[in-house]
């Protein structure tokens, strides 16, 4: 249902949210209401309704969704101590999903699953190239062995340029002559 007046349409709510039982405030949110022309130009400018809305027939979820639920009861709504939840546990079932699967008749295996190892390889001998890589690399720490005061030699006996020493001096003190 809408009102019309000269310059605005507004769309209300429709009849059968209206007869459909809630609580207080929504029978009073969902009275119909009029207004004046005068109270329509104080409240400014109110968006217009497209004729398909003003026209339009509510789905039946609309419908479903549109009527009031029962209140919860206190018990359903807030609960501070969470009570365990039944949980069936069939160990029968739990003993077959642990039990390794058969091996089927039609599997062909490549090689024997029992793996001998041949007594020409218990007997042989590494040569000292096979025994250096076997052994694990020893990793240094990042800051082992390094001496942040050291100094090399060859800074120590460096001298500096006329140029490096010329660009060195505060432009504050003159030249000597």
């Amino acid at each position: 249902m809408n009102v019309k007046s000269p310059h605005i349409s507004i769309f209300l709510a429709p009849g059968i949210s209206c007869q459909l039982e809630g609580s207080e405030e929504k029978v009073l949110l969902c009275a119909r209401r009029f207004l004046s022309a005068s109270c329509l130009h104080r409240a400014g400018r109110v968006s217009q309704v497209s004729r398909a809305a003003q026209t339009a027939t509510p789905s039946p979820r609309i419908l479903w969704l549109a009527k009031p639920r029962a209140p919860a009861t206190l018990l359903e709504e807030w609960d501070p101590m969470p009570k365990p939840k039944p949980h069936v546990s069939d160990y029968s079932r739990l003993l077959h999903l642990a039990m390794p699967k058969a091996q089927s008749d039609k599997c062909v295996l490549d090689r024997d699953p029992r793996w001998e190892v041949l007594d020409v390889t218990k007997k042989a001998v590494a040569s000292p190239r096979i025994i250096s890589l076997a052994k694990p690399k020893v990793r240094k720490d990042l800051n082992e062995g390094y001496d942040p005061y050291h100094i090399s030699p060859a800074s120590l006996v460096a001298r500096a340029s006329p140029r490096l020493c010329e660009l060195a001096t505060p432009k504050s003190i003159t030249k000597k002559v």
